[in-house]
């Protein structure tokens, strides 16, 4: 399917297997908007106060129904000490929760709470299948094609756009994993278009207030981009197209694979065509329209500066009518760490490797005065910005 050439196109409703929706003032802003074409929305639990019972978990979820009552909410439990087996039979019951996300300690946003001592979890991990979060890197693709059929990989639309250079511009491109070198990014749509049910999309859709971007000199990790989400995974695998970085003749299979269908496969949620309640496609347009440089509430209390603001390759826009979906802790767990257990665990080949980044690949721009923060940064870089989370789902309880 040559996108270059199309000025529409219907797709069957995308499914965002790792989104950010918040809570608060701002979970009842974005969520009534956050879509993206989407009828299915996989939803992260580091908030506050983590999600770490099934009690907890269908009440975020009520909220959240009550907000876009026609998207399907797939929640997703913290790994605690509080998650116990029992507490993932029980989940596994409830047809809501699907998942349990593993937060390295103080590597992002709320993980103050997440893992120190990972092996006092492998009793968990063996009842479950294995996702490597939002993959960044060359190596990140290798390794989840290497490892076996229950270990998959889900890819950002922003990680499918932006480099090294991009978050070093701005403090709105920003995020964790970080994006990395243009190699990284090939890779990464590559992967996204190769028709092997290995990668699906997640979109790490993460808001922010603008002011914990800008203030204090250190920028919270997150772009926003579940609104606009199939638009800006179509308009990167088209400027690839467009560069001849892939081929112009992609199966139209392989793209509603990667933005609908394998996610859900591997999920086992009924496709788009199998629900009664969902619309059988989604239309996208052509309008030569930009994202905006920044939404606001109706009150003015909250306001959010999208991923590629105001930018005109901004390709296609949601059609409206064709459907009815509204401080760092020095603690990290690097690839390397998570790769060992699932080799522990048997479901990743032994001979993986994984290399630590140079400087001269991701090209600091870093004054030679700041010798302590460049050196931090690469330390940052090295281990926050590699694969660095690892999401578990039920497979074995019923």
């Amino acid at each position: 399917m040559d996108l270059t050439s199309l000025n529409t196109i219907d797709l069957p409703p995308t499914a965002d297997f790792h989104c950010h929706l918040r809570e608060g003032d701002m979970m009842e802003f974005v969520t009534p908007i956050t879509t993206g074409g989407c009828d299915t929305i996989f939803v992260m639990p580091n908030l506050e106060k983590p999600i770490v019972s099934v009690a907890q978990a269908l009440a975020y979820h009520q909220e959240l129904s009550r907000l876009a009552p026609n998207v399907r909410f797939l929640m997703s439990l913290y790994l605690h000490p509080d998650v116990t087996t029992d507490e993932i039979e029980l989940a596994a019951k409830t047809n809501i929760i699907f998942g349990v996300k593993l937060y390295p300690a103080g590597v992002t946003t709320n993980s103050q709470h997440g893992v120190r001592d990972i092996e006092q979890y492998y009793p968990v991990f063996a009842a479950m299948q294995k996702i490597l979060e939002h993959v960044s890197t060359k190596d990140g693709v290798d390794a989840v094609k290497q490892c076996g059929p229950n270990v998959r990989g889900t890819i950002t639309a922003h990680h499918l756009w932006g480099t090294i250079e991009d978050a070093e511009r701005d403090v709105f491109n920003f995020c964790k994993p970080i994006m990395k070198t243009s190699d990284d990014r090939l890779a990464l749509i590559r992967a996204a278009i190769d028709g092997s049910s290995k990668f699906f999309f997640g979109s790490d859709s993460a808001p922010h207030p603008i002011l914990s971007k800008t203030e204090n000199g250190r920028a919270a990790a997150g772009c926003f981009t579940q609104p606009w989400c199939t638009s800006l995974v179509i308009g990167a695998f088209e400027r690839a197209m467009s560069l001849g970085w892939i081929r112009k003749d992609v199966p139209r299979e392989a793209i509603e694979g990667f933005l609908s269908r394998y996610g859900r496969i591997f999920y086992k949620i009924a496709q788009p065509d199998q629900e009664p309640t969902s619309k059988r496609s989604i239309r996208l347009e052509r309008q030569g329209e930009r994202i905006p440089k920044s939404i606001k509430s109706s009150d003015g209390t909250v306001e959010v500066v999208p991923f590629r603001r105001d930018e005109e390759e901004t390709e296609y826009e949601q059609s409206d009518s064709t459907r009815s979906l509204q401080g760092r802790e020095p603690y990290y767990f690097r690839i390397e760490t998570l790769l060992n257990i699932l080799m522990d665990l048997g479901k990743c080949s032994a001979n993986v490797r994984i290399k630590r980044p140079s400087e001269a690949e991701y090209k600091l721009k870093l004054e030679p005065q700041r010798k302590k923060e460049r050196e931090e940064s690469l330390e940052t870089l090295a281990l926050a910005g590699t694969e660095s989370f690892l999401f578990l789902k039920f497979f074995t309880l019923v």
